[in-house]
């Protein structure tokens, strides 16, 4: 829910309109369980549809499988190998430097990308694009 506060905020200082979320089922994500949950809460509170991906298809949510072996090989497994953590907010510092590193320096060669930064895409479909250009 922090997240997606903050992903929303985000976006709104972008003039970018979240229409539509899509989720694993995972219990920190739905009430499919049973019940109310705060995820779903913020999500209708924005109005903002809550999509799921089918259950046992891992690949219809492949951006994030994807981007979660990247994290694994080019993060966790690089900087638990050559460097001892002391505490999780060390471990949590090391971690922003890689996302800023990942979204704001670091070309993607996927087909949605070719050779961008994920900024660079999301400065794409922004109004800020218009009033920066």
């Amino acid at each position: 829910v922090d997240f997606m506060n903050r992903t929303i905020e985000l976006f709104k200082a972008l003039a970018i309109i979240i229409y539509s979320v899509l989720s694993d089922n995972g219990k920190e994500y739905t009430s499919h369980w049973g019940g109310y949950h705060k995820f779903e809460e913020c999500l209708s509170g924005h109005n903002i549809k809550h999509k799921y991906t089918k259950v046992r298809c891992p690949w219809t949510n492949g951006y994030a499988e994807r981007f979660n072996r990247t994290l694994l090989e080019e993060f966790y497994q690089p900087a638990l190998m050559s460097k001892e953590y002391k505490s999780i907010d060390e471990l949590q510092a090391d971690l922003d430097k890689y996302l800023y590193f990942y979204n704001f320096q670091r070309t993607h060669q996927g087909y949605r990308l070719k050779g961008l930064k994920p900024c660079d895409k999301l400065y794409s479909v922004s109004e800020l694009k218009s009033l920066t250009a």
